[in-house]
């Protein structure tokens, strides 16, 4: 069971740094395992890894299909355990599918679950994936640029150095969409001098 919790962190972790392969390795492993020792939980967490790998690869309609069944056989377990996470994830999906305000009212779902449980592991990628819908729903750039702000907030709070990088990102592809490239490398420059230094 703890190998199997190990292997699933990990997945959890290529997937925030979208590293397609490694999720695919390290789930694959995990399911293995899974079903070797019946452990229905993190095989269900890998099924929806699974699934969102193949909704990032183009796989969009059969990718998103998955993700729905692991999130219902999750939610059967009446486990909140990462839910507001695979909630994200599976809003950032339905909005890569064009079915921008479907993603928005699920996200609405997991701020409440991250308010009524105390869940706020992830709640800077749940501001930065509303962020990056509104952006494709064509909203005011202040509103947009409210929730990248937000998630960099919530990140800095939590000192999660991952999350502000992926807020930071999407905050200064914004700017330099608008024509303010320079700002965009300043905003951008500032978290990359922390990692950089971090690996001397």
């Amino acid at each position: 069971f703890s190998l199997a919790s190990a292997m699933s962190y990990l997945s959890m972790l290529h997937q925030l740094r979208s590293d397609y392969h490694a999720v695919q390795e390290s789930t694959e492993i995990t399911r293995r395992l899974c079903i070797e020792h019946d452990i229905p939980y993190y095989l269900a967490w890998t099924t929806f890894l699974q699934g969102w790998v193949m909704a990032e690869q183009s796989e969009l309609k059969q990718g998103i299909s998955q993700m729905e069944d692991s999130l219902a056989d999750l939610q059967a377990m009446q486990t909140g355990l990462r839910q507001p996470h695979y909630v994200g994830l599976l809003a950032e999906a339905y909005g890569n599918a064009g079915r921008v305000e479907h993603g928005l009212s699920l996200l609405a779902s997991a701020f409440v679950t991250v308010a009524e449980q105390e869940q706020r592991m992830y709640e800077s990628e749940l501001h930065r994936i509303r962020g990056e819908l509104l952006r494709k729903q064509r909203a005011p750039d202040e509103s947009v640029k409210s929730c990248f702000r937000r998630a960099i907030e919530v990140a800095r709070q939590q000192e999660a150095k991952l999350m502000e990088l992926r807020a930071t990102m999407s905050l200064a592809r914004l700017l330099d969409h608008q024509g303010h490239s320079a700002e965009a490398h300043r905003t951008l420059a500032e978290v990359v001098k922390w990692f950089s230094e971090g690996f001397r």
